[in-house]
């Protein structure tokens, strides 16, 4: 767990959320009747029980805007992830006045590479912990970005496009390797902070080449009687898939759970548990990011069951 929060510290240090709230930051935030109720959000959070025993981060800009980081439950649907990033909020804005915006960022407990990003306004905020249709609506506009393991950058957005395209290709079929290493170039690009808008430009045409020839309409593919049956038991296998690969996940951590710390005096055995935490980790990224292509593609597939359904 040690390493966990240093890990989460230095990330949130590189995107910026990383200094904890203090007596300075609440001073500047709040008038001094209120310092003592927000003395420190993060206890405040943390006994609301909405970030469980995980570490948190939070800072508070001048513009009225707060960010926070932590750890979530990837089993979490996005409704109930928004509905969490939503009561964070809300304690946000009841011990900070003025607050008009609220990010909050839900890392997954195995790897910081992989995390949800939620950027509500006060009236989502206000809206969106109501009953009834206001809270629909509310939820329905409330936009969940999950990076899938892309490093953060001002290109994020595009960059997720390009992989869910790919993703889509490999679900038709389509041998992606090629597309695949082109990303991962310009992820080293990226974390280069160099240029890659016209890589992307690139890639995406190519992209659309194949696009073209291997994802024909649906209804062109299969007969209109069989359609819909073909396409449940495609999304009951993504389904599984999805949870055989959450399983690995979560085996892949329970591995690395099992390691047995070495005494501080033993800098042989501690480096020997460094490399098998380190290889453990490894391994739990890899089965991660399958896990998350599984979810993709049972995303698609679900996507294209509801198309026919209401198409038919």
């Amino acid at each position: 767990m040690k390493i966990r929060i240093s890990l989460l510290v230095a990330c949130l240090a590189i995107v910026g959320i990383a200094r904890p709230i203090d007596a300075e930051i609440i001073k500047d935030a709040l008038p001094s009747q209120d310092l003592t109720k927000a003395k420190s959000l993060e206890t405040i959070l943390r006994d609301s029980g909405l970030c469980k025993q995980y570490p948190i981060a939070i800072k508070i800009l001048n513009d009225n805007t707060a960010e926070i980081a932590t750890y979530a439950d990837r089993r979490l649907s996005d409704g109930e992830t928004k509905l969490l990033a939503l009561n964070i909020a809300k304690v946000i804005s009841t011990n900070i006045n003025k607050i008009v915006e609220v990010k909050v960022r839900l890392c997954d407990p195995a790897s910081i590479k992989y995390w949800r990003d939620i950027v509500l306004s006060a009236a989502q905020i206000e809206g969106g912990l109501k009953s009834g249709p206001e809270q629909e609506e509310t939820l329905n506009s409330i936009k969940i970005v999950n990076n899938m393991g892309l490093i953060d950058s001002p290109n994020l957005e595009p960059k997720i496009g390009v992989y869910k395209r790919i993703l889509k290709l490999k679900a038709a079929g389509v041998d992606v390797r090629p597309y695949l290493k082109k990303l991962a170039g310009i992820e080293t690009a990226d974390k280069k902070k160099k240029k890659i808008a016209t890589q992307l430009t690139e890639l995406n045409a190519s992209l659309s080449e194949v696009d073209a020839t291997f994802n024909k309409p649906i209804s062109s593919r299969v007969n209109g009687n069989d359609l819909e049956s073909t396409l449940r038991q495609s999304w009951q296998d993504a389904c599984n898939s999805a949870n055989t690969a959450l399983k690995a996940v979560e085996e892949a951590e329970q591995e690395q759970n099992n390691l047995t710390s070495p005494s501080v005096y033993d800098n042989d055995a501690q480096a020997r548990y460094q490399n098998d935490y380190e290889g453990r980790q490894r391994k739990i990224d890899a089965a991660l990011a399958a896990w998350q292509e599984a979810c993709r593609y049972r995303e698609l597939t679900h996507d294209q069951l509801k198309q026919a359904t209401e198409h038919y």
